[in-house]
């Protein structure tokens, strides 16, 4: 029973750390989908709204 604080929190500072490493990767694939996606590209109309081209970074274009 002694050990059960130790323990927990070696637990809980891997998990973190894990979760953490884990946000970093997908920060990073985010930053180069978003540096690598025009747009505006010739096949799409150059007045669609700001959040029309976020929301499809994110939605499959069959689904919108």
């Amino acid at each position: 029973m002694n050990l059960l604080l130790p323990i927990a929190t070696a637990v809980l500072v891997l998990l973190g750390s894990f979760c953490l490493f884990i946000a970093m990767e997908n920060d990073r694939r985010a930053r180069e989908r978003w540096n690598t996606v025009p747009v505006a590209g010739p096949e799409e109309p150059a007045n669609r709204s700001h959040w029309d081209k976020i929301r499809g970074l994110f939605m499959n274009p069959r689904n919108s």
